[in-house]
């Protein structure tokens, strides 16, 4: 979801809190410590953390990481904010819940199988792991859009079908420099073959969202075939 000002940005830590309800949902429980991987600009690790969950959180990009705590800061949340590359991440504790919403798929194949290996490394015995994986006919359709993230963050997508990824690049305003994330789509089938290899087995999937560029709306709820990515619900085997 984008915002672009102050009344926008409430609209998006709305749209977080019901995101963050509904993956507690899906685990049906409140964990005592959260990892997130990939927090962004930290607004669901916030939420979670006001929710009276412990919350360390991962992001490689110093202005999303800069710009997460800032908005921690707002609203005077305690969220461990780790500014780091989530394959080299060694913690020393271990997490009853960890979460991926925007972004699995930055890496090759066997790294992907790696991460899902440390991530049943990472977890207790009985806690729940929750990843988003991007949808590739959705990324396929919506080749080309862009959106502003905040006045000075723009965000575009792009299709590379030879790899199946769609390139997601974040530009600041008035910079030369860019970032670009090349994040592979996986369908439901790829996804059970990759799993297969780890440590971690599949409890549910469940279909997100989509996003109209033509109205510009957010459909929070569309068919597996439609949607712009899906969550898989994992445990340790």
């Amino acid at each position: 979801m984008m915002f672009k000002n102050e009344n926008s940005q409430m609209i998006n830590m709305e749209y977080s809190k019901s995101r963050v309800n509904n993956l507690l949902d899906l685990i049906k429980g409140k964990p005592a410590k959260a990892l997130e991987l990939g927090s962004g600009l930290g607004v669901d690790a916030v939420n979670m953390y006001l929710k009276g969950i412990s919350v360390d959180a991962i992001e490689i990009v110093p202005e999303l990481n800069a710009y997460a705590r800032k908005l921690q800061k707002k609203y005077n949340s305690r969220v461990n904010f780790i500014q780091d590359d989530f394959l080299r991440y060694e913690p020393n504790v271990k997490y009853d819940l960890i979460y991926y919403m925007d972004g699995f798929g930055v890496s090759t194949y066997d790294n992907q199988v790696l991460l899902l290996n440390k991530i049943a490394g990472w977890l207790e015995r009985d806690g729940y792991c929750v990843i988003e994986v991007y949808n590739p006919k959705y990324w396929m359709k919506v080749a080309g859009q862009s959106m502003q993230i905040l006045d000075s963050i723009s965000r575009k997508y792009e299709y590379d079908y030879d790899s199946n990824s769609f390139l997601d690049t974040w530009k600041l305003s008035g910079d030369s420099l860019s970032y670009t994330q090349v994040l592979q789509c996986y369908s439901l089938k790829d996804m059970e073959e990759m799993i297969g290899l780890t440590e971690l087995e599949i409890v549910s999937s469940h279909p997100g969202g989509a996003m109209d560029f033509e109205k510009w709306e957010f459909i929070p709820k569309v068919s597996l075939d439609e949607c712009l990515n899906y969550q898989l619900l994992l445990r340790i085997k």
